[in-house]
């Protein structure tokens, strides 16, 4: 019985905590053309290349319109306002292609977005980006980045791609 107790008394606690989690806004601070220090390399079958990466990223050249070749990263960074003031909070990043979208050659796939979550720190600088290489990954027309809570799009940020 009182292992039960025990964790009812966990459980609930845990969703208050997440029901404290607050999102009040976001506000894009810089956009454009990006530099990657030390990447890690994440496996992920559900992503138009295979895989993503994680890195620290710094803007080289703010812009809206990107010039794109292989090794050109573009991105934006952001920052999330809400409560718990300190802390992470899961959101679903939505990356939307334009038309003809993005056919991976080795997979045969097309695809007109790529979705996964990832902890978002509260409060403080967030900067994602997406690494062009291969021609395939080039293409020309509206990229679309969307941070996601919930059922709620929180910040949305536009490029216009252009190949170089």
């Amino acid at each position: 019985m009182r292992f039960l107790l025990t964790a009812l008394f966990i459980a609930a606690g845990f969703g208050i905590a997440q029901a404290q989690t607050r999102i009040d806004g976001a506000q894009v601070i810089e956009r454009g053309y990006y530099e990657l220090g030390k990447t890690k390399t994440i496996s992920d079958s559900s992503i138009s290349t295979g895989q993503r990466t994680e890195a620290t990223a710094t803007l080289k050249q703010s812009a809206a319109r990107i010039e794109v070749e292989n090794g050109t990263v573009l991105g934006f960074s952001f920052i999330v306002k809400g409560q718990p003031r300190e802390g992470n909070v899961t959101m679903r990043v939505i990356w939307r292609y334009p038309d003809p979208g993005m056919k991976n050659p080795a997979t045969g796939k097309t695809k007109y977005t790529d979705e996964y979550d990832t902890p978002v720190a509260m409060n403080s600088k967030q900067t994602f980006y997406w690494s062009v290489g291969d021609p395939w990954q080039q293409v020309p027309g509206i990229w679309t980045c969307e941070i996601w809570h919930g059922q709620r799009r929180v910040v949305r940020q536009d490029f216009e791609v252009v190949r170089k």
